[in-house]
């Protein structure tokens, strides 16, 4: 009688014991939620309906798989300089995006760049929106690339990495039009070899710094497009747009030494041969040999295989400001 007692007994009081720590545990998980929704029930300039909505928004982000860093910036601790309903549609942006698997750091950055710089409401959620059509842009050129043929990378995770630093180069202003041709060319290359995401993403980020560097776009596109045509791989088409940079900063004109290496690509020269040219002619130094992709953005953090992650959770490429390209 004692024996059965104690069977039933024993297993009673140690869930008696658990039951405290199981709660705190439970308290412990919905810190991060309880924070958000702090912020919400503090926020002086919401009315009732307001708050409400930005209740349910928050549950949905949290559903969505947004992280702290994200969710910190939609509800920023402090509160807002922002009207409620603008906030409430750059966070429905952001919650479409998430609902359909797309990264969305990029638009969190610039509501949190907005708050940080006191930008107009109106130029932030502009930005927001902007940046949110960028995203879905890059996407859809992907998946037309892979329609062409183009090899995909096989990791959710890379591609939504390579889909980042394709949206920032539109951000940067890199054109539709201009990343036609580049797929032109990678379907080109596909009768002769492989062509995969990494690098058209390369091709394009290398036009988008050659640009930016004051080349015209026509040369920039002939020398990334030519490159991207005749296999030179990623890396190579990294080392092409270093090497301009480096003339560039020892007082060459980027566009003659973009006409320089464009025909040296079309022989299909290597990039040791074309590095000890540009030395020759003194267009570079030594110090400036070194060809290889140093990372900063996303497809040089692809490529060097330093790109650890998933979801929403992968950093993004920063900067831009508010303006953006149109």
């Amino acid at each position: 009688m004692t024996r059965r007692i104690n069977r039933v007994m024993i297993p009673a009081l140690l869930a008696l014991l658990l039951l405290p720590l199981g709660s705190a545990w439970a308290q412990d998980s919905d810190r991060g939620g309880d924070r958000y929704r702090d912020r919400i029930d503090q926020d002086t300039s919401l009315d009732e309906a307001q708050r409400d909505r930005m209740r349910t928004r928050l549950q949905d982000c949290e559903e969505a798989g947004l992280t702290d860093d994200q969710l910190d910036a939609l509800y920023p601790e402090g509160g807002s300089q922002y009207s409620a309903e603008a906030r409430l549609r750059m966070q429905e942006r952001v919650l479409e995006l998430a609902r359909e698997g797309q990264p969305v750091d990029l638009l969190c950055e610039k509501m949190g760049e907005g708050e940080m710089k006191r930008a107009r409401e109106q130029d932030v959620e502009r930005a927001v929106q902007r940046m949110g059509e960028y995203v879905g842009e890059a996407h859809r050129y992907m998946e037309q690339a892979k329609g062409d043929g183009v090899v995909g990378l096989g990791d959710p995770a890379n591609e939504r990495h390579l889909q980042r630093g394709l949206a920032m180069n539109m951000w940067r202003g890199l054109e539709e039009g201009e990343l036609d041709q580049l797929r032109t060319r990678a379907r080109e290359r596909l009768r002769d070899g492989s062509c995969d995401l990494t690098d058209l993403s390369a091709a394009a980020e290398t036009a988008t710094e050659l640009k930016e560097m004051g080349v015209g776009s026509e040369r920039a596109m002939n020398l990334c497009g030519e490159a991207l045509r005749q296999g030179y791989s990623a890396e190579d088409m990294r080392g092409l747009g270093h090497m301009v940079m480096a003339a560039h900063r020892n007082g060459e004109p980027g566009d003659a030494v973009c006409d320089q290496l464009q025909d040296r690509v079309r022989a299909h020269e290597g990039l040791g041969d074309m590095q000890q040219h540009m030395m020759q002619n003194g267009w570079m130094g030594p110090e400036s040999g070194g060809h290889g992709y140093g990372g900063g953005s996303p497809v040089d953090d692809v490529m060097g295989g330093g790109h650890h992650g998933g979801g929403n959770q992968d950093d993004g490429d920063k900067g831009g400001g508010m303006g953006g390209h149109d």
